[in-house]
């Protein structure tokens, strides 16, 4: 069945009620198409329309389970309820529109996770005005989050956030993109004093792994997630050779398997953990840095080559350098200092990624100048790197996280210590040697162990520590600037 210049063709005309059709015929005069769906047996729908200017509502008053509504691109988005579930709704592509043009109005019915990662909820409604930085706190239990949040983004689209708190490892598994409602809290591995220095990703098999420093132990060790939501792991233990495992961070290479960058603190060694399999229950391990006492405050991305790449501290000379791996395994490695400070100390608490350019971009503490450093390397190697201030005039620059907004630029949340504040810089250019910073979240003291992810709303998401409160907290921006109700003109 299909629609053609305002006309239903087929059984399924009888139960659909039209008003303006003409509005999908080109005439683009705004009108209003009503799609009442009455019986399961004609589930699917496939609607072609060609102008810009209609709005499609479908309604799904039967208890079909595979309505499907697909627009041509140009077509103005759909407007989407129904009071029954609607097990396969996909309208992912609503028009061209990004799902971060719509947002939950009532209701909870409809199973709209292919809304575009959307959560579920029973209508959707266009976003037509500038929005605010949502602050939420997960868990309210008394004292829960004592340190280290680290937050990426499920295969459902919802956020994933671990966290230290009573000397266990923590997952949140939100269940809204602001992760402001209720979230399913389960504790990985409370075998000892665990959790500390953890950073979460997702791994090929497109599950949870939580890489973490066993306190107890003095041991690297990791959690593979046996399912999206993270209710328990398979937790193993990667490197028990001395005290290891201190400021890990982890990625996933080019081979599908999760490479993991932490302290070795018995030596004062930068290692590097190899997984051998997707839920990491073995690996090689290798020494990238042994250069004095070297590795602290490590980060790891994926180079544009293929191969790891880690910024970390240089404790012995107080510089920022940067391993650019050889291999897979980065069993070799290139080292360089990017950032010397001059006679001051600087690259402490380091975060890299990868920038539109394919150059990596790290944040990190600078005692000189505007404390809070940009580098952007300059080649793919990060064999050298130009350095910024970030144009904020007086914040510690503690506790830094990087990302890539929607924008291509660099977005960097931080805990700006002359406000007691959780603070974010985004970048003007692909080299953040400009940039603009906002106070998300304040009074009080809070926006400890930030860490900063892009939602699958096209938003930043934060998680960090409310200190004051001992609580993890979450912040949602309102857009790319995460400046309360910007709105371009």
């Amino acid at each position: 069945m299909k629609l053609s210049k305002g006309i239903l063709i087929g059984a399924f005309a009888t139960a659909v009620a039209l008003a303006a059709t003409s509005a999908l015929a080109g005439t683009g005069i705004g009108g209003v198409f009503n799609l009442g769906k009455k019986n399961s047996a004609n589930a699917t729908s496939s609607l072609s329309g060609k102008t810009s200017g209609a709005l499609l509502k479908v309604t799904n008053t039967g208890s079909g389970t595979a309505l499907q509504a697909t627009v041509k691109t140009g077509v103005a988005p759909l407007k989407v309820s129904s009071t029954t579930q609607v097990a396969n709704l996909n309208a992912s592509l609503l028009g061209g529109f990004a799902a971060s043009y719509f947002l939950p109005a009532t209701g909870t019915a409809a199973d709209s996770s292919k809304l575009g990662g959307l959560p579920a909820a029973t209508f959707y409604r266009l976003r037509t005005g500038p929005g605010d930085n949502i602050i939420s706190t997960p868990d309210t239990s008394a004292g829960f989050g004592d340190d280290y949040t680290s937050t990426t983004i499920g295969t459902d689209g919802l956020p994933l956030i671990s966290v230290y708190s009573a000397s266990a490892l923590y997952v949140f598994h939100c269940t809204d993109l602001a992760c402001s409602s209720p979230a399913n809290i389960a504790p990985l591995d409370a075998s000892g004093d665990v959790g500390k220095y953890t950073s979460v990703t997702i791994g090929s098999d497109g599950l949870g792994l939580v890489s973490y420093y066993d306190v107890t132990n003095g041991d690297l060790k990791v959690a593979h997630c046996i399912n999206v939501v993270c209710s328990s792991s398979t937790n193993t233990t990667l490197d028990s050779t001395g005290d290891v495992g201190q400021y890990t961070s982890i990625t996933i290479g080019a081979d599908g398997f999760a490479l993991i960058s932490y302290y070795d603190a018995g030596h004062g060694y930068l290692k590097a953990a190899h997984c051998m399999n997707v839920t990491c229950t073995s690996s090689t391990t290798s020494t990238v840095d042994n250069a004095a006492d070297v590795g602290k405050y490590s980060s790891i991305t994926l180079s544009t080559d293929g191969v790891g790449l880690i910024s970390y501290y240089d404790a012995t000379n107080g510089d920022l350098k940067v391993a650019h791996c050889n291999d897979v395994p980065c069993s070799i490695s290139n080292k360089a200092t990017v950032d010397n400070g001059g006679a001051t100390d600087t690259g402490r608490y380091t975060s890299i990624t990868i920038g539109a350019d394919g150059m990596g971009l790290i944040s990190y503490y600078s005692v000189a100048g505007t404390h809070l450093g940009v580098a952007h390397c300059s080649n793919t190697y990060c064999s050298s790197a130009t350095t910024a201030g970030v144009n904020d005039c007086c914040a510690f620059g503690a506790d830094s996280s990087i990302t890539i907004g929607a924008d291509g630029l660099g977005l960097i949340s931080y805990y700006n210590g002359t406000n007691s504040a959780l603070s974010v810089v985004h970048c003007g250019n692909v080299a953040c040697s400009s940039s603009t910073s906002t106070l998300i979240d304040y009074p009080g003291d809070v926006g400890h162990y930030t860490s900063v992810t892009i939602g699958a709303d096209g938003l930043p998401l934060i998680s960090y520590l409310d200190t004051t409160n001992a609580e993890l907290k979450v912040a949602h921006c309102g857009n790319a600037f995460c400046t309360p109700y910007l709105r371009r003109r």
